[in-house]
């Protein structure tokens, strides 16, 4: 718990409780000094909201990652149906070639597997709330490395649509 000795009670936003700053300055008497904890309530719900942000963060990107994977397989309908991108694996092998248009053909399917791979256990992991950090921090760097792909191989524009 941190003492805050010069600044104004209560700025601290966290879990730990303000000090009155004043005790220093007290002249010394015979009558015992109290110090008053004051616990913030708007550093409370600032850090409950915090939260909650995160939570709901957490699972709309981990909804979305376990989405493309079934899209992938032809869970949300056929190739060509409304708001399907995909419909089946030979559609996203053949986008995942165009994405790494850098790299050699040969390795279009290890991408297109190793992007499903990675998208299904991020999104479990994310939406079961198991190793957070390091799931959101590797969720980062995939999509990173997506939109890297995106833009050398499809162009600026694709990665914003």
């Amino acid at each position: 718990m941190k003492e805050h000795r010069f600044s104004l009670p209560c700025t601290s936003f966290g879990r730990e409780q303000c000090i009155f700053p004043m005790k220093p300055f007290l002249p010394k008497s015979n009558l015992p000094y109290v110090e008053a904890r004051v616990n913030s309530k708007a550093a409370q719900l600032t850090e409950n909201g915090a939260e909650i942000v995160c939570l709901f963060g957490r699972l709309a990107l981990g909804a979305s990652f376990i989405s493309a994977v079934a899209d992938r397989f032809g869970l949300w309908g056929p190739y060509g149906a409304k708001n399907v991108s995909w419909g089946d694996f030979a559609h996203f092998v053949e986008y995942t070639g165009a994405v790494m248009s850098l790299f050699p053909s040969s390795l279009t399917v290890s991408f297109a597997w190793a992007a499903t791979v990675a998208e299904t256990l991020f999104g479990i992991l994310l939406i079961a709330g198991l190793t957070i950090r390091m799931a959101s921090v590797l969720s980062g760097l995939l999509l990173l490395s997506f939109a890297i792909g995106m833009v050398t191989g499809l162009g600026i524009k694709t990665p914003f649509d």
